[in-house]
């Protein structure tokens, strides 16, 4: 026997392949403009936390506006590809940034954190009744 049908028989062998599983995709309707909120937010909370730190020194809140901002910016990727759990995240993470920033917004009365807390609070119910009318 030599060593080249040693090969061919091994390589004329099928090779048995797992199928590939394809991630759950939104409907074309559902996610033509329904990952613009989150990308929006996502810009809007990071120049809040922009601003709050080049106006007060804090980085808390240049990190957690970072943090959130990047959170919801791949929440809106996720979304504008079809891909499971995008408006899932957007959901959380702008439910994550409503609380601080309304907080802020009543203890200090300023219009910056006014701003991004009824912004997230709108985020937050856009993607919840997304979430309802999915299930």
């Amino acid at each position: 026997m030599s060593s080249t049908s040693a090969v061919e028989d091994v390589d004329s062998q099928p090779t048995k392949r797992r199928p590939i599983s394809k991630p759950k995709l939104l409907s074309e309707e559902s996610r033509d403009m329904s990952h613009q909120p989150a990308g929006a937010l996502s810009a809007v909370s990071v120049m809040s936390g922009i601003f709050a730190f080049t106006r007060f020194r804090s980085v808390p809140s240049l990190v957690a506006s970072f943090g959130i901002g990047s959170a919801l910016a791949l929440s809106s990727l996720r979304i504008r590809d079809g891909l499971d759990y995008g408006v899932e995240g957007a959901t959380a993470s702008s439910a994550l940034l409503t609380v601080p920033t309304m907080m802020r917004a009543i203890k200090t009365r300023a219009p910056v954190p006014a701003f991004v807390g009824a912004a997230a609070a709108l985020c937050t119910i856009y993607y919840a009744n997304e979430l309802r009318e999915r299930r």
